[in-house]
């Protein structure tokens, strides 16, 4: 069998319900996922809610920084 690692780059212009479309997508193929969450997305009541849920599966999440 063939393992792969997916990464999910989230963005600012994303829509929480694409996030959650593609969440849906992946558990029901039982495709294990790392979303990288822009710190910004935190500070969002709408996406707070919706990153929280991603973790109630296999998914892992990440804050991705940058190096000056």
């Amino acid at each position: 069998m063939m393992q792969v690692a997916l990464t999910i780059d989230l963005h600012a212009g994303d829509r929480p319900e694409h996030i959650d479309r593609c969440n849906d997508w992946l558990r029901a193929r039982e495709i294990p996922a790392t979303f990288l969450v822009p710190t910004a997305m935190l500070e969002q009541e709408s996406f707070r809610v919706l990153i929280a849920r991603l973790g109630n599966w296999r998914h892992d999440k990440s804050h991705p920084t940058q190096a000056r």
